[in-house]
């Protein structure tokens, strides 16, 4: 039989831990009856468990974005601060007004950013901020690739299209550049790569009750690549904005949450009957 309590290692003692924390862990790891060294472990385990499952907390659960998309549909965790999940696309109508279409310059990033490639919906979210009750968006695009080659001309492509998009306009970088970067998935140590480009600049937002204007706002696109299909997806919020800081961390966590499943194909047109007699 330990004794107890167990002198815990230097590597368990630097965990400051909630006391309901221990509470949850101990009768779990001291119902075993096992040792020291086998406790720590256990203990340690759990801790990595809670850390990674933190990372996720300010997510949804699993969504389908994109349910009629022919080629892919994609699945995600999309932030728990996109509280209506109203799906946008071409041609969608004013979520206050089901008798007026929705401008492109709403509905999409606003000229002079770039929408993704192979855009397809938007979520559109408004929340408090500095400037008064401005949204915050969601973006999704998925394009069809036949090689990682053809992931890298896409990407590069609209990297270009945007620089020469805002050059010169208030507040835009010099040159805009895709950075790779290996984010968290819910499965423990597995990390996803995705490709990330951001832009900060003035741009164009939507005011509650008033006319749009321009302020500083960040635009950050992802890309994933899936077999057979490059998705991405883009985040815009105002700097103004209360909740800046936690959407574009939650997007991060979004990211690793995606899953694609192969969509269902449109039935090939009507062709018109024959008659076999001759007109």
């Amino acid at each position: 039989m330990m004794s107890f309590p167990p002198q815990l290692s230097p590597n368990v003692r630097r965990f400051s831990l909630a006391p309901q924390m221990f509470t949850v862990l101990l009768p779990v790891v001291l119902s075993a009856g096992c040792g020291v060294g086998d406790y720590e472990s256990r203990m340690e385990q759990s801790i990595d468990r809670l850390k990674l499952e933190n990372q996720f907390v300010t997510l949804r659960p699993p969504f389908a974005i994109n349910p009629q998309s022919p080629n892919l549909v994609v699945t995600m965790r999309v932030p728990t601060l996109f509280q209506n999940l109203v799906v946008l696309s071409d041609g969608a109508a004013l979520p206050d007004n089901p008798n007026e279409p929705m401008p492109d310059a709403r509905l999409k990033p606003p000229p002079p950013l770039v929408a993704p490639p192979g855009y397809q919906v938007t979520l559109e979210q408004f929340g408090m901020s500095g400037a008064g009750q401005r949204p915050f968006y969601f973006y999704l695009g998925v394009v069809p690739v036949a090689s990682k080659e053809e992931a890298t001309t896409v990407r590069n492509k609209y990297a270009g299209d945007l620089e020469l998009a805002v050059q010169g306009k208030v507040g835009a970088p010099a040159a805009v550049a895709w950075r790779l970067k290996n984010l968290p998935t819910p499965k423990a140590s597995v990390t996803r790569p995705v490709w990330e480009l951001q832009v900060d600049m003035t741009q164009l937002f939507e005011v509650k009750g008033n006319i749009a204007s321009e302020i500083p706002g960040t635009l950050l696109l992802q890309a994933i690549e899936v077999p057979g299909h490059q998705v991405f997806i883009g985040w815009r919020v105002c700097s103004a904005s209360l909740d800046y800081k936690q959407l574009l961390e939650s997007a991060r966590a979004a990211a690793g949450t995606i899953e694609v499943a192969r969509g269902t194909a449109a039935p090939p047109p009507a062709q018109p009957a024959v008659n076999p007699f001759g007109s």
